[in-house]
């Protein structure tokens, strides 16, 4: 691995940024919007993503602030994982339970 987190560059008022770039371990990915609609999405250090610091480096923002850190991803990567193995499980059974239903039909049928 090169780098930690790949994050969006760029500075635009709309919502297609498709340019990104390869952060290092230690920065988190900044989408920061300013009062007049501008959006700056970069890497930024994460210990800069606090609202004074942010607010000294950006005079002009809203309140829109959102600084993700790659632990952010690992962890939501992991939750992803759980929740679809969860689901495997829970169609693992669905199947186990639906052949035992017909097998019970099956040995009904063949009683009577």
């Amino acid at each position: 691995c090169s780098s930690a987190i790949r994050c969006y560059s760029c500075k635009d008022y709309t919502a297609s940024c498709s340019k990104q770039r390869d952060c290092s371990y230690d920065d988190a990915c900044l989408t920061l919007t300013e009062r007049g609609g501008q959006t700056y999405r970069q890497c930024l250090k994460y210990s800069d993503c606090e609202y004074s610091r942010l607010g000294q480096m950006f005079p002009q923002v809203s309140v829109h602030i959102i600084c993700i850190n790659y632990i952010y991803y690992i962890c939501v990567y992991y939750i992803l994982y759980i929740y679809l193995l969860y689901m495997y499980l829970l169609y693992i059974l669905y199947m186990y339970l639906l052949y035992m239903y017909v097998f019970i039909i099956y040995i009904y049928l063949c009683i009577i």
